[in-house]
């Protein structure tokens, strides 16, 4: 075993607050699914909201084998965070005549306010920084199941309701050839 501290694995303490901030996001998580009303949606949608669940639940098991040098390698994505910010602007100004747009909007917004949470600095004794950085991780991961989820939902919507000529390009057109149209 090395002496190296950080590979000292989480103390109790630390364990049963780390697992509590995600108890507390997934309560969080089915709040902002509930009342954005994202559970009225199709198969893949239900498994677009369902990564976040998996993701705690993965983490709230390993959370006794964490340590420092795990959070080293995993925990780093402010980066992330400001791309996010932009890949939502970018999305809300893609189409304006989307028909669900106004559906989407408030999702959006979640998911603005999620990653803008992400980006505070809390600060915390030595021994209990890893919580503000599960935080700011299950920020992300809250914003990006949103972001999915909103992708999704625009291109199943655009799909459904685009006219002729107006589809999103999908995977097969670029193995499919271009047929003349008559």
């Amino acid at each position: 075993m090395s002496h190296d501290p950080g590979n000292r694995k989480y103390h109790d303490k630390k364990v049963l607050y780390v697992r509590l901030l995600y108890l507390a996001a997934l309560v969080i998580w089915f709040f902002i699914v509930y009342s954005l009303k994202l559970y009225k949606t199709d198969m893949i949608g239900f498994l677009i909201l369902c990564i976040p669940l998996v993701l705690f639940v993965i983490v709230f098991a390993f959370t006794p084998y964490l340590c420092a040098n795990v959070e080293a390698q995993l925990l780093r994505s402010n980066l992330l965070s400001v791309g996010l910010i932009l890949v939502l602007g970018l999305l809300s100004a893609l189409e304006k005549s989307y028909t669900g747009r106004a559906k989407l909007g408030p999702v959006m917004i979640t998911a603005i306010i999620l990653t803008l949470l992400s980006l505070l600095d809390i600060w915390l004794p030595i021994n209990y920084l890893s919580l503000q950085k599960h935080f700011k991780s299950i920020c992300q991961v809250l914003a990006i199941t949103l972001l999915i989820f909103v992708l999704y939902r625009f291109y199943k919507n655009h799909q459904k309701n685009g006219k002729e000529g107006e589809k999103l390009f999908t995977p097969q057109d670029a193995f499919m050839p271009k047929t003349p149209r008559k």
